[in-house]
């Protein structure tokens, strides 16, 4: 867990200090780091990923691989009902590639979405 979160943290970290910065190695190392873990958790139980609501959102919104990406949206769906944070995050992940795939790939302000949200509740 504490691995996968690290790796949260460094996609944060770009997205929130370099909106615009194509992802480096380390990013790249860091999404493929949470997709690894997070699919060796679900074969060992599928209820271990209830730790990483938020690796599994930065994992998905960084993936450009479409595989991955399904797979990651259809693990946080499925864990919606198991607590709040998964539904959040969930959504934030729906909205965020929803906008860069209008946006045909050019990343999301993730800062600024993430205050409009907490500004309107």
């Amino acid at each position: 867990m504490a691995v996968s979160t690290f790796y949260a943290q460094v996609l944060l970290y770009r997205r929130l200090l370099c909106v615009d910065a194509l992802p480096a190695p380390i990013d790249q190392q860091a999404t493929v780091g949470i997709i690894d873990i997070a699919q060796k958790q679900y074969l060992s139980n599928p209820m271990l990923l209830r730790r990483l609501h938020w690796p599994l959102l930065m994992a998905v919104i960084e993936t450009g691989d479409a595989m991955h990406q399904a797979w990651l949206r259809q693990r946080l769906w499925e864990l919606r009902d198991f607590h709040s944070e998964f539904v959040w995050a969930y959504g934030i992940a729906e909205q965020v590639l929803a906008q860069q795939d209008v946006s045909q790939g050019r990343y999301v302000n993730l800062a600024e979405m993430l205050l409009q949200r907490f500004h309107a509740h």
